[in-house]
């Protein structure tokens, strides 16, 4: 794990942050998905796993 002079509260705020994101891009992977039953490029894969 990396040290970072980060406080607790900034810290909430990131991850939100990612969580907000993350919840954005597997909405519209989900959507695409059910549209045209094709999985997901590798690319967009890692997106959700960072």
């Amino acid at each position: 794990m990396k040290d970072h002079d980060v406080s607790p509260e900034a810290a909430v705020a990131a991850v939100i942050s990612l969580h907000a994101e993350s919840t954005v891009a597997r909405k519209a992977g989900l959507e695409r998905y059910l549209k045209t039953r094709r999985a997901p490029r590798d690319e967009k894969v890692v997106v959700h796993r960072s």
